[in-house]
């Protein structure tokens, strides 16, 4: 099994994560009772749905590629070109993956709940994390799942389209850069 360690620290390459489903995220420490109060979610919850909260993906799975080429400083794939990482600008990119070896130490981040988004298939809010404002997200926007519906995947929440407003402020979370 690769760590987190390896993958930012020594010398992994792309064919060592053939085993497919790594990737980066903020493993939630902080405790997510606010979120259950959310009217969205309990109505969802009422519903049979299951409650997930559990991380905040940074470096999704099929992005992990490129990752690794940034930290081991080797161009990036023509594949990984036609990805989201072509938003970042070269010196960005390798910016991006010097923070996260910075924040691989353990430490808390923390979250801002900014937005709940609702769909027949997954219930997320939208996360602002101050660490990563200056680089553009890899999903379609940084959220928390937060439930999903019986026989539903996590990865639906990202193909919400409608949010509102968080109506109760202030909802803080935290967590810790893990490998998931």
């Amino acid at each position: 099994m690769i760590t987190l360690y390896e993958i930012l620290f020594e010398e992994i390459k792309v064919e060592d994560l053939s085993s497919g489903g790594k990737y980066i995220g903020i493993q939630l420490d902080s405790n997510v009772n606010e979120l259950l109060e959310l009217p969205q979610v309990k109505e969802k919850l009422d519903q049979g749905w299951t409650f997930l909260a559990k991380h905040v993906s940074i470096v999704p799975p099929p992005f992990i590629g490129g990752l690794i080429q940034l930290i081991n400083n080797e161009p990036l794939r023509p594949k990984d070109l036609k990805t989201k990482w072509a938003e970042f600008r070269p010196e960005q990119a390798k910016d991006f993956a010097n923070k996260l070896k910075e924040l691989s130490n353990g430490q808390s981040i923390q979250m801002e709940v900014t937005e709940i988004g609702v769909s027949p298939d997954a219930i997320a809010v939208k996360v602002k994390i101050d660490e990563f404002e200056a680089y553009p997200p890899l999903n379609a926007f940084r959220h928390l799942t937060l439930a999903i519906p019986p026989g539903g995947k996590a990865m639906n929440s990202n193909n919400i389209k409608e949010w509102s407003p968080v109506n109760q402020q202030g909802i803080i979370l935290s967590g810790v850069i893990s490998i998931l």
